[in-house]
């Protein structure tokens, strides 16, 4: 099996864990940098709905690698970040169970580079889920039939990824906004707990 080239991912949805499930995958940081993607940004499901989260990054010239992308301290981003996945999951069922893993990235740790946090924050999740990390691509990697780049992304519905299905689970504020799919893997960890993974796998199509 080809390896499934992923971009550097922001506590990536729920469809780029089933791929890491699925194994074999590689994260290529030496990719330009396309912004308002997922390389920067998640969607949690609070009160009022979809929230976007974006960790902003310093000015970059045209053609930047994804690895030289720096991110901007000069707003306290941490401290709102965490706030709205506190007020979005204090009620979950696991929120208090895993949120000592994920509050140092929010209130102690600064990374100077994006694709550092990036990796920090999914080793933190792939351990939780016993999943295995994806290695960084040594250099660019070409388009090819497993490039995954462009198809976890904000711009493309999901329903045009065929190898992944949405699977619904039990999620805070569904009674008011109905189940929302596709939301960052927070969510399905939060809300399920140690069955997220078994959430995951019945996202895999054959």
């Amino acid at each position: 099996m080809a390896a499934q080239i992923l971009p550097s991912l922001c506590f990536a949805p729920i469809q780029a864990y089933s791929k890491m499930l699925a194994g074999n995958c590689l994260f290529d940081v030496h990719e330009h940098y396309i912004k308002q993607t997922y390389r920067n940004r998640y969607v949690i499901a609070g009160a009022n709905g979809l929230q976007t989260l974006s960790v902003p990054v310093e000015k970059y010239e045209p053609h930047t690698p994804t690895g030289a992308i720096k991110i901007s301290y000069r707003e306290d981003w941490q401290r709102n970040h965490w706030r709205s996945i506190v007020s979005a999951y204090k009620r979950s069922p696991f929120f208090e169970f895993y949120e000592d893993a994920f509050r140092p990235f929010f209130e102690m740790n600064r990374y100077v580079y994006l694709h550092e946090f990036n990796r920090a924050t999914t080793q933190t999740i792939c351990r939780t889920l016993k999943l295995e990390m994806p290695a960084e691509a040594e250099t660019y990697t070409l388009p090819h039939t497993n490039d995954l780049r462009e198809l976890i992304s904000p711009r493309v519905a999901i329903d045009k990824d065929t190898s992944f299905r949405p699977q619904r689970y039990t999620q805070v504020f569904e009674e008011r906004h109905g189940f929302l799919p596709n939301l960052s893997v927070l969510d399905l960890l939060f809300c399920e707990g140690p069955s997220a993974v078994h959430v995951l796998r019945n996202c895999i199509t054959s």
